[in-house]
């Protein structure tokens, strides 16, 4: 399906190469460059257990799991695995990093 999306793509446009394939235009450029899954940057825990504080004892389970799997099978881990550390503090839009904005004028 992908193949023919692009020989279409290129001949047609994207626009209408989702309209004559059915796929959607949010589709289409989602493949092209995919969303960073959100607990990437908190320590692969969901923002409920680091909200409400459950991100250490879930961590320390995993750290056991790990641990207990690498003693299993080390040949199957390049290093010792451990779980990431979780960050003291998480945002959506950092603060620091924005800009300020100008009054509009209208």
């Amino acid at each position: 399906m992908d193949t023919a999306f692009t020989g279409v793509e290129g001949q047609l446009g994207i626009t209408a190469a989702c309209r004559l394939t059915g796929r959607s235009r949010a589709t289409h450029y989602r493949r092209l460059k995919p969303p960073a899954p959100h607990t990437l940057r908190i320590g692969w825990h969901t923002p409920a257990s680091v909200h409400f504080g459950t991100a250490e004892e879930v961590r320390d389970q995993r750290a056991v799991t790990l641990a207990g799997a690498y003693a299993r099978h080390p040949e199957r881990f390049g290093r010792r695995p451990t779980p990431p550390e979780i960050p003291r503090k998480a945002w959506i839009n950092d603060p620091a990093k924005r800009r300020e904005t100008e009054p509009q004028t209208s």
